[in-house]
């Protein structure tokens, strides 16, 4: 990130961040280190704030890269939601955000589901979105490929590359284990494209 450059990391669990702090931050006077004091069933049960009144902490439109690795994998929609709306928020126009999500492809899922000891996703919450587990469902989340464009839209958010899929459910030869979204912030023919798909949906639903 250079001299000029600032890194800022937020995790919900406090043990991670008071490592950072003391390992890290006590020695880069450009990277700073945050508790987000949220409260989740896994990791943070005690937590006071409910995830959808995060602020992530930035100003608008001043990010110009931000990553999100095994964030959305454990998020239900309503979380996944607000923080998609506050990645709209902070980042700059240009700006770039690599997540790890669980893409819920038919040959991801057969194949997972033709090995032992695989995610396999096999409780259908519809809306496009399953879980492994009923007894805790953040335990990991999937999302399909309709699912995931629809809250991006609704975000003004696009797919800045095709999802490259990871090795979660049994593949080989790919280097990531969690399948990997580029996101950025949609254009200004996109997010007009995103308000007439939705007026269209509307029309047809109705």
């Amino acid at each position: 990130i250079g001299p000029s450059g600032r890194y800022i990391g937020v995790d919900v669990i406090t043990e991670s961040i008071a490592w950072c702090q003391e390992n890290i931050e006590a020695r880069e006077p450009n990277a700073t280190f945050i508790h987000l004091d949220v409260r989740t069933p896994m990791y943070n049960p005690s937590g006071a704030l409910d995830v959808t009144a995060v602020e992530l902490p930035a100003a608008d439109r001043s990010i110009d890269r931000v990553i999100m690795q095994s964030v959305f994998t454990h998020m239900l929609p309503p979380a996944v939601e607000h923080y998609l709306d506050e990645l709209a928020r902070i980042l700059k126009p240009d700006g770039r955000v690599f997540a790890s999500i669980f893409l819920l492809e038919p040959s991801s899922l057969a194949l997972a589901r033709s090995q032992p000891d695989r995610l396999t996703f096999e409780y259908d919450q519809s809306d496009g979105w399953a879980v492994c587990d009923q007894s805790n469902p953040e335990g990991a989340v999937g999302y399909s490929r309709a699912a995931l464009a629809r809250l991006l839209a609704r975000r003004g958010l696009v797919l800045d590359q095709p999802v490259h899929l990871g090795s979660w459910c049994g593949r080989s030869g790919v280097p990531d284990g969690q399948d990997i979204a580029i996101l950025r912030p949609a254009s200004r023919w996109q997010r007009a494209l995103q308000r007439l798909s939705r007026r269209a949906l509307k029309i047809t639903v109705a």
